[in-house]
């Protein structure tokens, strides 16, 4: 009895596990789907000769990719840390944190033009389970933003609480960018942001730079211009310089974490 109970538990155990499997990979089937749809609605925009305004449609298909992700993510926890390659094939990105309560999805909506606007949306895990907000900000204007993948979003143990730090980017247009680094926190189960860099003797939650990418040191070669990024060990924030035209030049300015936020270090520039 104690052999056949200890098997129908294994076996439902497994059931469970392969039902989870399946869930995920019918959720990453399904927001394939809606990223292939606005994919091919742009192309028709794009391609249509007959003056037909697909725009619309667009809009709509992303409003329904964000309700559904809304729906079944909170629904399920696993979505969290889940690996939905289909969907990244047709350009969800996201990056999760490394204790694996935090993670930002983005995609390109495809509603602009040389200017991309991108969605944002938070996934976090609660008391009560995982929720899905969209993720609008400020940071980088009206036209949102991607994330980096290194570092992700990097988890910083300060003093009181555990902040978690994500570098972006935005596009405004051919030339125009911006790049930034924000910090958050989750607390009374909500995701806030958090001041913690120090400029100017004031504490912001995020720094920006907006700059014009063939404008650079690096010229051509923007697959190698710099980018705001921390230390191997997360002690030390670099923030490119610009030059007198906006562009990139090879020098950063340099903070360094004293236990609460990041201080700029006098000279580094």
């Amino acid at each position: 009895m104690k052999h056949t109970l200890a098997f129908l538990l294994i076996a439902f155990a497994v059931s469970c596990a392969k039902a989870q499997e399946q869930s995920i990979k019918q959720i990453d089937a399904r927001l394939a789907r809606y990223l292939n749809r606005i994919i091919c609605l742009d192309r028709c925009q794009n391609c249509d000769t007959t003056g037909v305004d697909y725009s619309d449609s667009i809009q709509h298909v992303n409003d329904q990719l964000y309700a559904y992700m809304r729906k079944v993510f909170e629904a399920n926890p696993a979505t969290l840390t889940a690996d939905f390659k289909h969907a990244k094939k047709n350009g969800l990105d996201y990056v999760t944190s490394e204790d694996g309560n935090l993670r930002f999805y983005d995609w390109d909506m495809e509603t602009g033009g040389t200017m991309h606007f991108f969605m944002d949306v938070a996934e976090y895990k609660t008391d009560a389970g995982v929720k899905v907000v969209a993720k609008y900000d400020g940071e980088t204007g009206f036209n949102g933003c991607y994330y980096h993948q290194h570092p992700g979003i990097a988890a910083i143990h300060a003093k009181d609480k555990t902040v978690y730090v994500t570098t972006f980017g935005s596009i405004g247009s051919n030339q125009d960018e911006a790049m930034g680094i924000a910090a958050y926190a989750l607390e009374n189960n909500t995701l806030i942001r958090v001041p913690f860099f120090r400029v100017k003797k004031k504490l912001k939650d995020h720094i920006d730079l907006g700059y014009n990418r063939f404008a650079g040191t690096y010229g051509n070669d923007l697959d190698n211009e710099p980018e705001i990024h921390l230390s191997g060990d997360k002690q030390k924030l670099y923030i490119p310089i610009k030059n007198k035209n906006d562009g990139l030049t090879k020098r950063f300015t340099i903070y360094e974490f004293d236990g609460e936020s990041y201080v700029l270090v006098k000279g580094s520039r």
